[in-house]
């Protein structure tokens, strides 16, 4: 019989999180980032308010299933 982790559903974006924050350049590891962008970063980002931390760390997601009917409603508008 195997383990089961209980975890809470507020938990269920934490893994797509800690991606998102790693791919940043604040913490990024590795020699493709220089020393004075990562500290540039860092600051920048101790200094910004939640709500922008949020948006530089998880960017806003779109939906695809539908944008064939978002561009034919746009390219209408355009040519009408």
């Amino acid at each position: 019989m195997g383990t089961v982790l209980i975890a809470p559903p507020s938990l269920a974006l934490f893994p797509l999180y800690i991606s998102a924050l790693l791919k940043s350049k604040a913490v990024r590891v590795g020699s493709s980032t220089k020393l004075d962008e990562r500290v540039s970063a860092m600051m920048e980002v101790m200094a910004m308010p939640i709500f922008h931390i949020m948006h530089l760390m998880y960017p806003p997601l779109y939906p695809v299933h539908n944008i064939h009917q978002q561009v034919t409603f746009i390219l209408l508008s355009i040519y009408l």
